[in-house]
């Protein structure tokens, strides 16, 4: 492959200086911090791409990053010298310091887990519990051949809980994070609220037991009606797998995909753990609408795949760190909401469960079919809730399972989430209000 023959190339500069405190309900604690850096090239020519990774820059060899500088020689197109990765993160570690936003979290971190952990003493006679949070510093330099080079700097604070049940009839292990980009996603009134839901549940699954395999009109909660969408309808619209036609979603472009109650959006400008004002590849985001009330419309691109397919990107090339190539993958995903309460959502299906949080969620692309695993769920009875179950199983396929929805809440929760696609996680953001399906199967 010789420089003239490169149509494009790209290097993706990360910078991330993380730091986490922990504790127990033992009362261990535990402080962590670590940094990583590095810089991603990526060459394209056709359809054919190149790539490779390096935490150094000094030595490389006869790499992309030596081809990459053949396009300026060969081609007369710019690319900018790419100052040495380890200045980067000297400097970047050096900004944070000198804005004391390193200090500042260090010592709130200390403040915050000690009050966090001061409010779990309820909870402690219950169950075994471990509480993190976590600050990550991000900042990713894009340079390439189209004469780009943009630069975002930004943040994510996260707090994670993990408790298990003491007294259960089996062991119930619950989950959650609060947490996201802006101050206001991690505030002491969500904290508090949190805490307050969690000491609830837990002291709720004394005695509890898992509803019968079956068919059931259900309720899903915002965190397990964000699960179906972005195990089914999200991963479904990534490009990639549309061009090897492994998405059930392949070739489906104005077909029918849910009931006409849903309506999808990916955004990454929305303020939440998917944010981003220009995506791995340099391209400005947008808002991208997937599903509209029903119908699928759009796809989630790359310039790569938006090539392949005769379209444009959409902003949607993430990589998981400089150590991967960008690929389509979700930010926000919204679904927009409606009209209808959480009572009349329960009235609405009369008997069945109402489902959630979700515990792990799974799907195969290629035929729809997913698995949603709640970590409790409650019977609904004569359109009222009523006793708390265990965890439950929601097994169906994409298709019929959205075409079931027969209603959409009108409040949206928003929290951050992680995505795994081929054993690499990234960050997203969940926007979801309540939805009401008919005929769901619980396994």
């Amino acid at each position: 492959m010789s420089g003239k023959n490169i149509e494009f190339a790209s290097a993706l500069q990360e910078s991330v200086v993380g730091f986490s405190t922990e504790i127990d309900s033992n009362g261990n604690k535990t402080n962590f911090q670590f940094c990583d850096w590095g810089t991603g090239f990526e060459l394209q020519h056709g359809n054919a791409t190149g790539f490779f990774s390096t935490n150094e820059y000094d030595g490389v060899g006869t790499t992309l990053i030596d081809l990459a500088h053949q396009i300026k020689k060969n081609n007369s197109l710019k690319i900018t010298k790419i100052d040495k990765v380890e200045k980067s993160i000297v400097k970047f570690q050096s900004d944070l310091t000198k804005s004391g936003k390193l200090k500042e979290f260090e010592i709130e971190s200390e403040v915050i887990i000690n009050d966090i952990n001061g409010l779990m003493q309820d909870i402690k006679s219950a169950a075994h519990y471990s509480i993190k949070l976590q600050e990550l510093f991000f900042r990713k330099n894009f340079q390439s051949t189209d004469f780009l080079d943009i630069t975002q700097a930004y943040s994510i604070t996260l707090l994670n809980f993990e408790l298990q049940s003491k007294f259960s009839s089996y062991p119930i292990t619950l989950v959650d994070m609060i947490g996201g980009i802006t101050n206001d996603d991690i505030s002491w009134d969500k904290i508090q609220i949190k805490i307050d839901e969690l000491s609830k549940c837990v002291n709720s699954l004394t005695q509890t037991y898992q509803p019968k395999p079956g068919k059931y009109d259900t309720v899903l909660i915002p965190d397990t009606s964000y699960s179906l969408a972005h195990e089914t309808i999200g991963h479904g619209c990534e490009a990639d797998q549309i061009i090897n036609e492994s998405s059930f979603l392949s070739n489906r472009i104005g077909h029918k995909a849910s009931s006409s109650e849903i309506t999808i959006v990916d955004d990454s400008h929305i303020h939440a753990a998917g944010w981003a004002e220009y995506d791995d590849e340099g391209t400005k985001t947008q808002g991208t609408l997937l599903i509209d009330e029903g119908i699928l419309v759009n796809y989630l691109h790359t310039k790569k795949t938006a090539k392949l397919l005769g379209g444009f990107s959409t902003g949607n090339a993430r990589a998981t760190s400089y150590l991967s190539p960008a690929e389509p993958r979700q930010s926000n995903l919204f679904i927009e909401p409606k009209d209808h309460t959480l009572e009349e959502l329960i009235e609405e299906i009369k008997n069945g469960l109402l489902i959630g949080p979700t515990l792990s969620a799974s799907t195969s692309i290629y035929t729809g079919e997913f698995s949603i695993r709640a970590q409790y769920c409650h019977e609904i009875v004569n359109g009222e809730i009523k006793q708390m179950l265990g965890p439950t199983t929601i097994t169906g396929f994409a298709v019929e399972a959205l075409n079931n929805v027969t209603a959409v809440g009108r409040e949206t929760s928003t929290f951050p989430s992680k995505c795994m696609k081929d054993n690499s996680a990234l960050f997203v953001g969940a926007i979801a209000p309540a939805l009401a399906l008919k005929g769901m199967q619980i396994n």
